[in-house]
């Protein structure tokens, strides 16, 4: 989930969620056959939705991968504005 992680966004955007991500995965093998398994969620209530999550990540510090990948969406977008709001 997204609990515990600044601003309560994913860190998507750094070189390591990749392998992060297999990681977790590596830890669902055990499950992998069983007939009453419908999915695995990695969250229930995901929070990157809406414009919220721009404003979110531009709250991290600017060294941040996910800082990083906001402000070059809104530059490349009609939502440069967003830069300015904290």
């Amino acid at each position: 989930g997204h609990d515990g992680f600044p601003n309560a966004v994913l860190p998507v955007f750094d070189e390591d969620f990749p392998k992060h991500c297999e990681k977790v995965a590596r830890g669902m093998t055990d499950t992998k056959n069983d007939p009453w398994l419908i999915g695995h969620f990695t969250d229930n209530e995901l929070c990157l939705s809406g414009i919220d999550v721009i404003r979110r990540y531009l709250k991290n510090p600017k060294s941040d991968s996910g800082h990083q990948a906001a402000v070059g969406f809104t530059n490349s977008t009609n939502t440069k504005s967003l830069n300015m709001q904290k």
